[in-house]
């Protein structure tokens, strides 16, 4: 069962997606800080996928995408907005956000191709070996 971190600092927004993400048989665990996200993550639990919303109160989630970028690589980050813009957008992706994606309800839209130009499949996460190869090329093109 992949493993999602879920970001954002309106517990009603977590609670909405775990609830969501949850049905559809994804093991999600909800943090309403950044901090909190970074300490789970540095401690070493182990997440599949981490998903954050952009504005938040202290860390914002495109700098919490180029901490965990840069420090847990095998982890790919979704970052997701109410406010989507293509300065956004751009600024998610140069901090090697796996996709993009505008609130409130992703998951409940058909597959799409992402922000990032990817076919994503209902937003499945890659299987880990891919997400290494990936981290690899992005890093290369920074």
């Amino acid at each position: 069962m992949t493993r999602v971190l879920l970001v954002d600092d309106e517990r009603a927004m977590v609670d909405t997606m775990v609830e969501e993400l949850t049905s559809r048989h994804f093991d999600t665990v909800g943090v309403t800080s950044a901090d909190e996200a970074v300490s789970m993550l540095a401690r070493g639990d182990d997440f599949d996928v981490l998903v954050t919303d952009v504005n938040m109160r202290g860390i914002s989630g495109v700098d919490l995408c180029a901490r965990v970028v840069d420090s847990r690589p095998d982890v790919p980050v979704i970052v997701i907005t109410a406010f989507g813009s293509l300065e956004t957008a751009v600024a998610t992706l140069r901090a090697g956000a796996f996709d993009f994606l505008v609130k409130p309800s992703p998951w409940s839209a058909p597959p799409s191709t992402g922000a990032c130009g990817r076919r994503s499949s209902g937003y499945e996460v890659p299987a880990r070996a891919r997400r290494n190869s990936w981290s690899s090329s992005v890093r290369a093109q920074r």
